[in-house]
C-alpha cells in the first residue's frame, strides 16, 4: 500500500534529508582527519591528546556558562530579597509613621480616669504613664520607649517594653516609674517614644 504525502509533508521530508546531508558532509573520520594531519605536515600522534584538550576546553566553556547563569540567578534572587526587605521595611515605617496619640493620662496604679498633676516623694508612689494610641498597625508589637526626666533635665529612668501584637486600631499602654524620698523636687517630665519620634509627654509635680 502506497503512502500519499501532502505538499507540506513532502518540504519537510526534502528539508530534513538536506539536513541529514549537509551534516554527513561537515562530520569526518579518524582516517580522513589523520590523512589531513598528513597532508600538513602534522603529528597524527597528538590526535588524542588534541581531542582530550579539545574536550577539556569545551567542558570548561560549558562549565563557565553554567557557573554565570548560576551567578546571575543568585544575584537576581539576592536584588529580589533585598527589594523585598527594602520594601517591607519602607511599608514597615510608613504605618509606624501613622501612630498618633488619642489621650495620655499620669495616674497611679489606681486610676481614676484623671490625670495626676503631683505627688509626695515622702509617700513613694509609683506612677503610671498611661497612653491611648490610634492607627496602630495591627498584626504587629510595637517596641515603645518611656523617658522621666528629672527637674534638671537627666533621664532619671527608661521604660524599655514592646506591647503584644496589636489586635485595635486604639491601644492603651503605659509605662511604670517608683518615685522614693530621695526624688529630687521640682517638675519631672515623661516621654513616651516610638523610634526616633517622641509620641507624646507630659510633666509632673514632685512635692
Amino acid at each position: 500500500m502506497s503512502k500519499k504525502f501532502t505538499r507540506e509533508q513532502l518540504d519537510q521530508l526534502l528539508r530534513e534529508i538536506q539536513r541529514l546531508s549537509d551534516r554527513a558532509e561537515d562530520e569526518l573520520d579518524r582516517e580522513e582527519v589523520e590523512g589531513i594531519l598528513r597532508e600538513l605536515n602534522l603529528p597524527s600522534e597528538l590526535l588524542d591528546e588534541a581531542m582530550r584538550q579539545v574536550s577539556r576546553r569545551k567542558a570548561l566553556k560549558d562549565s563557565q556558562v553554567r557557573y554565570r547563569w548560576i551567578g546571575f540567578s543568585i544575584m537576581g534572587a539576592l536584588v529580589i530579597t533585598i527589594a523585598v526587605f527594602f520594601v517591607s521595611f519602607y511599608s514597615r515605617q510608613q504605618a509606624l509613621d501613622r501612630v498618633v496619640v488619642y489621650q495620655d493620662r499620669i495616674t497611679l496604679i489606681s486610676d481614676n480616669r484623671g490625670n495626676l498633676e503631683r505627688v509626695r516623694r515622702q509617700d513613694n508612689p509609683e506612677v503610671f504613664y498611661r497612653v491611648t494610641l490610634e492607627r496602630s498597625p495591627l498584626g504587629q508589637p510595637l517596641a515603645l520607649q518611656c523617658n522621666w526626666y528629672d527637674p534638671s533635665g537627666r533621664i532619671a529612668h527608661q521604660n524599655r517594653y514592646r506591647t503584644r501584637a496589636i489586635d485595635t486600631q486604639v491601644w492603651n499602654t503605659y509605662c511604670r516609674y517608683q518615685f522614693s524620698s530621695l526624688s529630687s523636687l521640682g517638675t519631672w517630665k515623661v516621654q513616651m517614644i516610638l523610634g526616633d519620634r517622641i509620641l507624646s509627654d507630659r510633666a509632673l509635680e514632685v512635692e
